[in-house]
Protein backbone atom coordinates (compact mmCIF):
# COMPACT_ATOMS: atom_id res chain seq x y z
CA UNK A 1 0.00 0.00 0.00
CA UNK A 2 0.93 3.42 -1.01
CA UNK A 3 1.43 6.56 0.92
CA UNK A 4 -1.64 8.70 0.70
CA UNK A 5 -1.93 12.63 1.08
CA UNK A 6 -5.48 14.79 0.80
CA UNK A 7 -5.61 16.33 -2.76
CA UNK A 8 -8.79 18.14 -3.50
CA UNK A 9 -9.80 18.65 -6.92
CA UNK A 10 -11.71 17.21 -9.67
CA UNK A 11 -10.72 14.17 -12.06
CA UNK A 12 -12.57 13.65 -15.50
CA UNK A 13 -13.65 9.83 -16.34
CA UNK A 14 -15.06 8.08 -18.78
CA UNK A 15 -16.69 4.41 -18.60
CA UNK A 16 -14.00 1.88 -20.43
CA UNK A 17 -15.82 0.87 -23.61
CA UNK A 18 -18.30 3.23 -23.24
CA UNK A 19 -18.99 6.27 -25.67
CA UNK A 20 -20.81 8.55 -22.88
CA UNK A 21 -19.69 12.22 -22.29
CA UNK A 22 -16.97 12.72 -19.97
CA UNK A 23 -18.21 12.74 -15.89
CA UNK A 24 -16.60 14.67 -13.37
CA UNK A 25 -15.40 13.08 -10.19
CA UNK A 26 -14.19 15.48 -6.72
CA UNK A 27 -10.96 13.77 -6.02
CA UNK A 28 -9.98 12.84 -2.33
CA UNK A 29 -6.84 11.73 -1.70
CA UNK A 30 -3.85 10.37 -4.09
CA UNK A 31 -1.01 8.02 -3.85
CA UNK A 32 1.33 6.81 -6.29
CA UNK A 33 -0.87 3.62 -7.00
CA UNK A 34 -4.17 5.19 -7.05
CA UNK A 35 -7.06 7.58 -5.69
CA UNK A 36 -9.99 7.86 -3.77
CA UNK A 37 -12.69 9.33 -5.28
CA UNK A 38 -16.24 10.96 -4.03
CA UNK A 39 -18.78 10.17 -6.79
CA UNK A 40 -22.90 10.61 -7.22
CA UNK A 41 -23.21 6.88 -7.96
CA UNK A 42 -21.88 3.59 -7.31
CA UNK A 43 -19.60 2.08 -9.91
CA UNK A 44 -19.34 -1.59 -9.58
CA UNK A 45 -15.65 -3.17 -8.41
CA UNK A 46 -13.66 -4.24 -11.47
CA UNK A 47 -14.79 -1.43 -13.71
CA UNK A 48 -12.51 0.00 -15.76
CA UNK A 49 -12.18 3.88 -15.71
CA UNK A 50 -9.97 6.11 -18.35
CA UNK A 51 -9.23 9.47 -16.14
CA UNK A 52 -7.68 12.52 -16.52
CA UNK A 53 -5.97 14.17 -13.30
CA UNK A 54 -5.37 17.39 -13.36
CA UNK A 55 -2.61 18.56 -11.44
CA UNK A 56 -2.16 21.74 -10.41
CA UNK A 57 1.05 22.09 -9.05
CA UNK A 58 2.59 20.98 -12.10
CA UNK A 59 0.38 22.77 -14.60
CA UNK A 60 -0.22 19.08 -16.09
CA UNK A 61 -3.53 16.64 -17.29
CA UNK A 62 -2.34 13.27 -16.45
CA UNK A 63 -4.39 10.57 -18.38
CA UNK A 64 -4.50 7.38 -16.62
CA UNK A 65 -6.45 4.07 -16.56
CA UNK A 66 -7.84 2.64 -13.16
CA UNK A 67 -10.05 -0.23 -11.58
CA UNK A 68 -12.32 -0.06 -9.44
CA UNK A 69 -11.20 -2.09 -6.09
CA UNK A 70 -13.72 -0.93 -3.23
CA UNK A 71 -16.84 1.88 -3.64
CA UNK A 72 -18.92 2.78 -0.32
CA UNK A 73 -21.79 4.92 1.24
CA UNK A 74 -20.88 8.06 2.48
CA UNK A 75 -21.89 8.31 5.68
CA UNK A 76 -24.78 11.07 6.60
CA UNK A 77 -24.75 11.86 2.36
CA UNK A 78 -27.48 10.26 0.77
CA UNK A 79 -26.60 9.02 -2.93
CA UNK A 80 -22.55 9.69 -2.51
CA UNK A 81 -20.13 7.04 -2.93
CA UNK A 82 -16.14 7.24 -1.55
CA UNK A 83 -14.47 5.29 -4.29
CA UNK A 84 -11.14 3.35 -4.63
CA UNK A 85 -9.47 2.92 -7.84
CA UNK A 86 -5.79 1.48 -8.07
CA UNK A 87 -3.70 2.67 -11.60
CA UNK A 88 -3.78 0.13 -14.28
CA UNK A 89 -2.13 1.99 -16.94
CA UNK A 90 -0.04 5.06 -15.99
CA UNK A 91 3.41 6.59 -17.99
CA UNK A 92 6.32 5.95 -15.52
CA UNK A 93 6.86 9.97 -15.67
CA UNK A 94 3.57 10.74 -14.55
CA UNK A 95 4.01 7.60 -11.40
CA UNK A 96 7.34 9.85 -10.43
CA UNK A 97 5.27 13.04 -10.56
CA UNK A 98 2.82 11.46 -8.72
CA UNK A 99 5.52 10.72 -6.23
CA UNK A 100 6.96 13.72 -5.53
CA UNK A 101 3.59 15.46 -4.82
CA UNK A 102 2.44 12.38 -2.31
CA UNK A 103 6.37 12.71 -0.59
CA UNK A 104 5.83 16.54 -0.07
CA UNK A 105 6.49 17.61 3.40
CA UNK A 106 3.55 19.72 3.44
CA UNK A 107 0.57 17.97 2.67
CA UNK A 108 -0.89 15.52 5.15
CA UNK A 109 -0.18 12.11 5.33
CA UNK A 110 -2.85 9.81 5.34
CA UNK A 111 -2.35 5.88 6.16
CA UNK A 112 -4.55 3.96 3.96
Amino acid sequence: SYPRVDYRNLVRYELDGEKTPPLISNLVNISEGGLQLSMAKKIPVGTLLNMVINLVEKSQDVPVVAKVKWARPIPGYQGGYWVGVAFQEINPDHRETLREIVSRPKLKKRKS
